[in-house]
């Protein structure tokens, strides 16, 4: 389930650099980057702190 969210937010996360790449003016979609890529840092670090 968590692989899931996690996926689905990449893919998103994929599709607005794609359109920021368009246009970077774009604020809603760099805000929405911004929290996503946040997000998934956490994730990744909580989840080398589980492993470890």
């Amino acid at each position: 389930m968590r692989t899931q969210k996690a996926e689905k937010i990449t893919n998103v996360t994929v599709e607005n650099s794609e359109i920021l790449k368009n246009n970077p003016n774009d604020e809603e979609k760099l805000a929405a980057l911004e929290t996503d890529i946040l997000y998934l840092v956490e994730r990744v670090r909580t989840m080398v702190v589980r492993m470890t």
